[in-house]
């Protein structure tokens, strides 16, 4: 399964953020069945975090569980955060959808 997180929050609450974030990951770590790949834009309306969740198969519920609590603590604690979660799909099984095989190159 694929998830796509995508976060706001201002720059003032970058150094919040960047504590939080290293204390989580201390503490908390994530499970081994979830993948996870983080992107960030940094402009004048505050900084935009991406983050792709890859959780194995048969992990979808305990994964989507441990996201949700960790994007749930996030959001109490730092000033402006503001996470939408939603899942995505892979180019190949996009184009499975509609009964095409994708180009590989």
């Amino acid at each position: 399964m694929l998830l796509m997180a995508t976060v706001r929050f201002p720059v003032t609450s970058a150094a919040d953020f960047g504590e939080k974030a290293i204390d989580e990951l201390a503490n908390n770590p994530y499970p081994g069945f979830t993948k996870r790949n983080y992107y960030f834009k940094f402009g004048e309306d505050g900084i935009m975090m991406y983050i792709i969740y890859e959780i194995a198969e048969g992990n979808e519920e305990a994964g989507l569980h441990d996201i949700n609590n960790r994007l749930f603590k996030f959001s109490h604690a730092i000033e402006g955060f503001k996470p939408i979660l939603e899942p995505i799909i892979g180019f190949e099984e996009a184009f499975s959808l509609i009964s095409m095989t994708a180009p590989t190159n």
